[in-house]
């Protein structure tokens, strides 16, 4: 986190990009690689983008290549800061087996987070089926109910207060929307159809 515009220039080389989106939130992006978005509740510019190994690695995946602040503005920032970082800095190679699978979902959790400080709806989507993707191939059973049972929320609630059915969203989308973008990528494996078939039935 970073208070003021003067504490993202610090250190940051120079600014090679500024945008307000159509809801208002400002991104800055720098000739290091690093950029950030401006989030109201916290007062703070929050980064959405490191020259690290780690971002690197974790955006493989990421919808790349774009440039349509409307649409994507997290994959958009991103891309274009990771195009214009200084040649001079030294990428690191992080093999599969050095960036561990937990690492992994802890990174598009926090991409998830983002897409909801900056209002994207469609990535906020995509990176809940990444999450769906990649709990079905190395989630612990503890972390896919995790995600599964905040995405469910309280089934009777929900069936009888419409009040909490309305709260109960990310952004504009349903949770119950992003649950079965998570259980589609569940009920192909073997290994979780006790768990979908659960969860699915809730749904039902």
């Amino acid at each position: 986190m970073r208070s003021s515009c003067s504490d993202v220039l610090n250190g940051n080389g120079f600014i090679n990009m500024f945008y307000v989106t159509d809801h208002g939130i400002p991104f800055i992006s720098t000739s290091t690689g690093n950029a950030y978005s401006y989030c109201l509740d916290l007062e703070s510019w929050m980064m959405v983008n490191a020259s690290d190994a780690v971002t690197k690695c974790g955006l493989n995946g990421a919808i790349s290549n774009v440039k349509n602040m409307k649409q994507f503005p997290l994959a958009t920032v991103q891309y274009i800061s990771n195009s214009f970082q200084q040649k001079s800095k030294t990428a690191i190679d992080m093999s599969d087996n050095v960036y561990e699978a937990q690492s992994k979902i802890s990174f598009i959790e926090h991409q998830i987070q983002l897409c909801v400080n900056v209002n994207s709806v469609v990535e906020l989507k995509h990176w809940y089926n990444c999450l769906g993707y990649q709990l079905a191939s190395h989630g612990s059973e503890k972390k896919v109910r995790q995600v599964l049972d905040d995405l469910l929320g309280p089934i009777y609630s929900l069936q009888n207060d419409s009040a909490v059915r309305k709260a109960h969203k990310l952004l504009t989308i349903d949770k119950h929307e992003l649950l079965r973008e998570v259980l589609n990528n569940l009920r192909t494996s073997t290994k979780w159809q006790r768990i979908f078939m659960e969860y699915q039935d809730q749904l039902n």
